[in-house]
């Protein structure tokens, strides 16, 4: 009986000893480089003159923050996520703008304010958190991208998702070009 109950309290101590450090480890700020952050890359920016670059595109992206349900009385929140993906195979793109407007067609957030290289067959993510309901269910973003060849345009898209008691919603919206402004 002893021996049982000396095993019991050395398990009992070792599980709180192992607690205690997952709690200390826990409670430390710095994230290892290893581990992805929010969002889930660094942009590389770049000093290009988009004004000599041989195509410009503006792209129009509609965003919802929030929806109705229950015959428009009850608004569901949204989290959306823009995304710019390179199509072509050899030569990058340069995004010059990425803007996010309300519904009103108001200015909310400039998304970057230097010029955002994208790499062949690379993508870039930008979010719009759940809780930011200042877009909107008219929301939307401009998109200006330029590039010094004729290329593959990029596929510029969004997707919401959001959960409701035990639902779960998401869809998509593509992006179309527009006249520049």
């Amino acid at each position: 009986m002893r021996t049982c109950l000396k095993r019991s309290c050395g398990s009992f101590l070792l599980l709180a000893a192992l607690l205690t450090s997952a709690i200390f480890l826990s409670c430390n700020d710095k994230t290892p480089d290893h581990i992805a952050q929010y969002p889930t890359e660094e942009y590389e920016y770049t000093s290009l003159d988009t004004a000599k670059a041989k195509v410009h595109t503006t792209v129009y992206v509609p965003i919802y923050s929030h929806s109705y349900m229950v015959n428009g009385k009850r608004p569901t929140d949204f989290a959306a996520t823009l995304s710019i993906r390179s199509t072509d195979f050899r030569d990058s793109i340069f995004v010059s703008n990425i803007d996010y407007y309300n519904s009103k067609g108001e200015l909310i957030k400039k998304y970057i304010n230097k010029v955002l290289l994208l790499k062949p067959m690379h993508s870039s993510e930008f979010i719009v958190e759940e809780a930011d309901r200042a877009g909107g269910a008219g929301a939307y973003f401009i998109v200006n991208w330029s590039s010094k060849y004729g290329i593959s345009e990029p596929l510029v898209q969004a997707i919401m998702l959001s959960t409701d008691g035990s639902l779960g919603f998401s869809f998509k919206t593509d992006g179309i070009k527009i006249s520049p402004r």
